[in-house]
């Protein structure tokens, strides 16, 4: 006899994940008392989507206790923790020191290959989110997959940059595999099973200050089950600071409809050429200078429309997005 099973989804053009999962758990707490889930869902789509910091209520019938009323309250984030709003970050905190979740960002900045593992479904997931979450502004761009079922183990050779997590059963299928470019790391142990060459990869001023701030979170985290919004703001901030001292400058080498890497390389301090030059060549970054023109097509103004001037020779270029000889470049799409 085949038990049948159902799946609750929801389609929806807000980001309101938290929302979303408090739905999900109201569903599956109702189980297979089909009029009741009707119910709810009913009273839920006839409210108005709320405006954002703000929560919409639903009654129904308990489905607990007949004759009794249930009252709940769907909140949508703000503006400001939307981003964040299905993001978990104590997992991560907890389970690896915070010199090592640094090392991990450096790993992820450079699009390496990078493996999760972890006994925990939910942990590999959470974690896996949590780090990926830290590069905003930026956006991964390459394979993303949370948990890899081990049938799949051999997708880690993979040549291409790519996020996986498996599960630890999945570790001696994965340890038969050529793994000696990997970045792999154990979160159940808390460390890394493979060299982790993006250790200094980040200059020492840039990682104590980023080492401060997840020390911070840390420290929260291992003793409360949540972080609160002040405190995920404070992390997000840190690594936005990052983001904001390496390329904060970077419309003023947007000129005639390109991004001149070279140009731009050329005012970044000596001790951040090689982070800041990997960077550049990245997807990630592409996709962040492509979107921001986007975003400001409309105010030619604020972008030069001749380079700015000052000394130095040009590089040798490469091909593909970065343009071929002489200085390189990279055009939006």
């Amino acid at each position: 006899e085949v038990e049948a099973l159902s799946v609750s989804c929801v389609l929806s053009a807000h980001t309101c994940f938290g929302m979303f999962r408090l739905l999900l758990d109201e569903v599956e707490a109702r189980g297979t008392k089909k009029a009741a889930i009707a119910d709810l869902l009913y009273e839920l789509l006839a409210a108005p989507v709320p405006q954002p910091g703000e929560a919409v209520a639903v009654t129904t019938v308990s489905f607990r206790e007949p004759g009794v009323v249930d009252h709940m309250a769907f909140a949508r984030p703000s503006r400001d923790d939307e981003l964040f709003d299905h993001v978990d970050f104590v997992p991560l905190l907890r389970a690896v020191e915070p010199a090592d979740v640094v090392t991990l960002f450096a790993s992820l900045l450079v699009e390496r290959r990078v493996v999760f593992s972890s006994d925990s479904l939910g942990t590999l997931s959470n974690c896996v989110n949590a780090a990926l979450s830290l590069l905003r502004p930026l956006m991964w761009q390459y394979i993303f997959i949370p948990v890899l079922p081990q049938a799949m183990i051999s997708f880690c050779c993979s040549p291409i940059p790519f996020v996986v997590g498996i599960l630890n059963s999945a570790m001696d299928a994965l340890r038969k595999q050529p793994i000696d470019e990997l970045v792999l790391l154990d979160i159940d142990q808390g460390e890394f099973l493979t060299e982790t060459p993006d250790e200094d990869l980040i200059p020492a001023l840039y990682r104590e200050r980023l080492l401060e701030g997840v020390k911070a979170a840390s420290a929260k985290a291992r003793k409360h089950k949540s972080l609160t919004r002040d405190q995920v703001r404070a992390l997000s901030a840190t690594f936005a600071s990052f983001f904001l001292s390496l390329l904060g400058n970077w419309r003023a080498f947007y000129y005639d409809g390109v991004f001149n890497i070279d140009d731009f390389l050329k005012t970044q301090p000596q001790g951040n050429a090689r982070l800041v030059n990997d960077m550049c060549e990245s997807q990630m970054f592409q996709q962040f200078i492509a979107q921001r023109y986007r975003a400001t097509a409309t105010a030619p103004a604020s972008r030069p429309t001749s380079p700015p001037t000052h000394g130095g020779g040009s590089h040798d270029g490469g091909g593909g997005a970065c343009g071929g000889g002489g200085a390189r470049t990279t055009t939006p799409p």
